[in-house]
């Protein structure tokens, strides 16, 4: 079956298409072409569809915050996890036109709606977009050479966490963004003070708990999604300082996935689901994505599509085995018993 052609306005449609498939790693000299494709997607904001975006969103998700009946359950979480993925955009500034709308929208909606203060979002996502799947930085997660060299509580709670109970159960969901994101260093006062207004306010109403419940399911499918956007079967993860094999365009394009889903659940991610064109290049608006993706023709076939639930059956394929250069279970590491330093693989993320 030949190659589908790339859209003949894309840079893309200089190279030949006998480069397909593309090879991992990418190879340097088609990498200003990839990323000039996504970049002319940087500049697709628009004010009526970003408005249109929002507005479907947001005023279905106030009314069920006012009405804060348990039958809504389902699609008030599902409003919130759409309504967060629009903030990420503007904390990206790829939503609106205005950078200075970008910026007051993700500031405004992020605890307000998710319980997330955007200064701390905008740090921490902004290293992992500097550094997603390369394992000489705090983002990759463990290998599996790191777990071993652990002490049994360290390699106990890292285990622990990316286990499908703790995490649909809500504890996981729940203590990160109740707890651990809200005690990081930098985080502003007014960010806290949106959140306790929202608390109140449910207080005062006695849905608190409704509240609090769809949050924490909404964090879950939002960690859900961002996990299984980089960690599943087929993944890519380097080195930048060691073998010197990690690169961003090949992180995006082998080290991301394409996240095959129902129509009714796209709508819900907005586009993300296109998350190696977000790699890519992070200014493309949600709303463009798919269009970028469609436009690169087969220079996008390669990009590793996973099902949905591969979201939760992937959960504990938490650790990387840089000797198969695949993902690993932790019951799969052999701990040799002997006095060891506990890892520090993560220590400082939160610094």
């Amino acid at each position: 079956m030949p190659a589908t052609a790339p859209s003949p306005t894309s840079p893309l449609a200089q190279l030949p298409l006998s480069a397909l498939p593309l090879a991992c790693p990418v190879p340097r000299e088609y990498h200003a072409a990839l990323r000039a494709h996504a970049a002319a997607y940087a500049g697709a904001q628009s004010w009526s569809r970003s408005t249109f975006e929002l507005l479907i969103t947001l005023l279905p998700y106030l009314g069920l915050q006012y009405l804060a009946l348990w039958p809504t359950f389902p699609l008030a979480v599902a409003l919130r996890v759409r309504l967060f993925i629009l903030a990420h955009d503007m904390a990206h500034g790829a939503y609106f036109p205005s950078p200075t709308l970008n910026h007051v929208g993700a500031s405004l909606l992020m605890p307000a709606a998710a319980y997330t203060p955007a200064s701390f979002w905008r740090r921490t996502h902004g290293y992992h977009h500097l550094h997603v799947n390369d394992l000489d930085a705090l983002d990759a997660g463990w290998t599996t050479a790191g777990y071993a060299a652990a002490s049994w509580p360290a390699r106990a709670a890292y285990a622990g966490m990316h286990s499908r109970a703790a995490f649909l159960s809500g504890v996981v969901p729940a203590a990160f963004y109740f707890v651990a994101q809200q005690v990081a260093p930098g985080v502003n006062w007014w960010e806290w003070a949106i959140e306790v207004l929202v608390i109140f306010a449910h207080t005062a109403r006695g849905t608190l708990a409704w509240d609090l419940a769809t949050a924490t399911a909404g964090a879950g499918i939002g960690m859900l999604l961002f996990n299984v956007q980089h960690t599943f079967r087929g993944t890519w993860r380097g080195r930048s300082s060691l073998s010197g094999d990690w690169d961003p365009v090949t992180s995006a394009v082998h080290g991301s996935s394409l996240l095959v889903l129902p129509r009714w659940a796209a709508w819900v991610t907005a586009g993300l689901e296109f998350h190696h064109v977000h790699h890519l290049n992070a200014r493309v608006p949600c709303y463009a994505l798919a269009e970028c993706h469609a436009a690169a023709g087969a220079w996008f076939d390669g990009v590793p599509r996973v099902a949905w639930w591969e979201a939760v059956a992937g959960l504990p394929y938490c650790l990387w085995d840089e000797a198969r250069r695949v993902v690993a279970r932790a019951d799969e590491v052999v701990v040799k018993k002997r006095r060891v330093r506990v890892s520090d693989e993560f220590g400082g993320l939160f610094e």
